[in-house]
């Protein structure tokens, strides 16, 4: 889809582009003011005609994730077993590359969560690793983004965001999955019976 994105803080009318938040506004307060903007135009457009559509404002620039939604949201998954946030996670964790890293150091633990909450997903529609790598790789990830967070700032993330949390639930969750499947005699198999129009069928009564 043809698409951009922009952030920002939410701040008083006429402002011009607004500077990253030094460490302890990033700590403290982008659970309230942050949001992340998505403006979404025709995906059968060019990035040209696209351009366009934008500065003649006919694309789609109602769609908003909020920070502080978002984490109420992802606290209520990890604490009381709401539904995830994945639609969320998912914008997140496919914007653009130097969008992640403007949102990483804006709102760190919105993106690292974002890959969390994926790769648990991941986990149950296609198992756990080393059957399949994709969810450890966004692990990886989102470890990987972690580390180029300032130790003092994930500190007082940690105490807004379940961050340990989520990871500890991948964790819990790829473990039991490994021991269900290692528990198992064999594979499941799924037989298919595709029947012709005007066929008869008593031959099925032979296959029981």
């Amino acid at each position: 889809a043809a698409w951009a994105l922009a952030r920002a803080a939410l701040g008083p009318p006429g402002v011009g582009a607004r500077p990253l938040p030094d460490k302890n506004e990033l700590a403290n307060a982008c659970f309230f003011t942050y949001r992340v903007g998505y403006v979404i135009c025709d995906s059968g457009l060019s990035p040209e005609e696209a351009q366009e559509a934008m500065s003649e404002k006919r694309c789609n620039e109602d769609f908003r994730l909020m920070g502080s939604d978002f984490q109420r949201r992802v606290v209520q998954h990890y604490e009381l077993g709401e539904r995830p946030p994945l639609e969320e996670a998912m914008w997140l964790v496919t914007a653009p590359e130097n969008f992640q890293l403007r949102t990483l150091k804006e709102c760190s633990a919105m993106q690292v969560v974002a890959y969390i909450l994926l790769a648990e997903a991941k986990l149950h529609v296609q198992g756990p690793p080393p059957l399949h790598a994709e969810a450890a790789d966004l692990v990886r990830l989102a470890l990987q983004q972690a580390q180029n967070v300032p130790e003092e700032v994930y500190a007082s993330l940690s105490r807004a965001w379940p961050l340990e949390r989520a990871m500890q639930r991948f964790q819990e969750v790829a473990y039991s999955l490994r021991m269900h499947i290692g528990s198992r005699a064999e594979s499941p198999s799924l037989e298919l019976v595709v029947c012709r129009c005007d066929e008869d069928l008593a031959w099925i009564g032979d296959l029981s």
